[in-house]
């Protein structure tokens, strides 16, 4: 089930909306450290986390407990804070055509306010999956080398 990122990057580009698996799968390649309420890991929860398949995540009773990647925008800005900490993560929304973009940028600390973004993506269905799929192909470039 291991995915590259730029294999994730195309799964996300096809979502119309949130998706669970997607989650479940942006999970196990950021190392998704699967701890739940009172400390407790649920990643044994996640068959698709343990590289096991075929697996129905939506039929888990714990899948509240896996962050919505692909839903929640604030689970998006906290795996980038997570997987690029000097990144600065935007959003914004283009109202004519309906499209979502999301980018990472660079602070320049040599000029006052200035940035460099470095990674983007779009997505019809929302914020959240628009930032993912810049997140990973940041994390693309970085695995290519």
């Amino acid at each position: 089930m291991t995915s590259s990122y730029g294999e994730i990057v195309e799964r996300l580009e096809k979502l119309t909306g949130a998706d669970r698996e997607a989650d479940c799968i942006v999970a196990a390649a950021t190392q998704w450290d699967g701890v739940g309420h009172a400390g407790q890991r649920w990643i044994e929860a996640w068959p698709c986390i343990r590289e096991r398949g075929p697996y129905d995540i939506t039929r888990s009773a714990n899948n509240y407990r896996l962050p919505a990647y692909t839903a929640s925008i604030d689970a998006a800005v906290a795996l980038v804070e997570k997987k690029l900490p000097s990144a600065a993560p935007g959003v914004s929304k283009n109202v004519h055509h309906g499209h979502w973009y999301g980018w990472l940028a660079r602070i320049c600390p040599d000029e006052a306010a200035a940035t460099e973004m470095f990674s983007e993506g779009m997505s019809e269905a929302n914020a959240a999956i628009a930032l993912l799929i810049a997140l990973f192909r940041a994390l693309t470039v970085n695995e290519n080398g």
